[in-house]
């Protein structure tokens, strides 16, 4: 093997062979890492993994307790409802295979979060539905690239064994936009997507406008800047 061979090899290889040489690897590695990092925040939305993901089909693990790690999750799922103005997460939405979801009160009527409860069920179990349904719309913070909307058929009313976020043990009765909520995020923890329930023919994609709409152009054209800088080294 001849010594040429070794030093092309490596990247201290390509700076000894030029500096040219070992600028343009330089550049194709920091192209290479910033395209992967910016294809991951594409799969995100606001810190929510995106339809697609495996942990989003697989079935969470119950917590046997909630301590400092616990808790974390929970502060976060809440700072994410927070922004996006949500009614419901569960952690696999995070990351997270654990069995806790949390459920806004009411459905908002403004962008004010004032007089909304946040629910935080830890290892959920449905104990009561009601025969009663109602056929409505659902979203979902994972189905934001597109926006997916589609008719899902739910109980009314629902009764919920868990815990709370201090280890208590909690029944919850909850009732229309709540229970709603429950259920879509305890589906979460089975890797079932609201998609799987909706009726197929009721399902549609959002349009997008506005500041989602540049957020693309403008992680585009950061892409294409690169390639009109790096082309000249190659």
């Amino acid at each position: 093997m001849s010594s040429g061979i070794v030093l092309a090899s490596c990247p201290l290889g390509l700076f000894l062979q030029g500096p040219k040489q070992g600028i343009k690897y330089l550049l194709t590695f920091f192209f290479i890492l910033l395209t992967i990092v910016l294809i991951k925040m594409m799969k995100k939305k606001y810190g929510v993994i995106q339809v697609g993901a495996d942990i989003l089909r697989q079935k969470s693990l119950s917590v046997s307790f909630i301590g400092r790690k616990e808790r974390a999750i929970i502060k976060k799922m809440q700072q994410i409802l927070r922004k996006t103005n949500g009614l419901g997460l569960a952690a696999p939405q995070i990351g997270e295979r654990k069995r806790i979801i949390i459920s806004v009160s009411e459905p908002k009527e403004s962008q004010s979060r004032k007089g909304q409860k946040f629910y935080v069920l830890v290892n959920p179990k449905i104990i009561f539905t009601s025969r009663e349904t109602d056929k409505l719309e659902e979203g979902c913070l994972s189905f934001q690239e597109p926006e997916i909307r589609g008719v899902v058929e739910r109980s009314t009313k629902i009764k919920v064994k868990a815990l709370n976020e201090k280890n208590n043990p909690i029944i919850l009765k909850a009732e229309n936009m709540l229970a709603r909520s429950i259920l879509h995020e305890i589906d979460h923890l089975d890797g079932i997507l609201f998609t799987d329930r909706a009726d197929p023919r009721t399902i549609y994609e959002v349009v997008k406008r506005g500041k989602q709409r540049r957020e693309k152009w403008m992680v585009g054209d950061f892409i294409f800047f690169l390639l009109l800088v790096l082309a000249p080294w190659f």
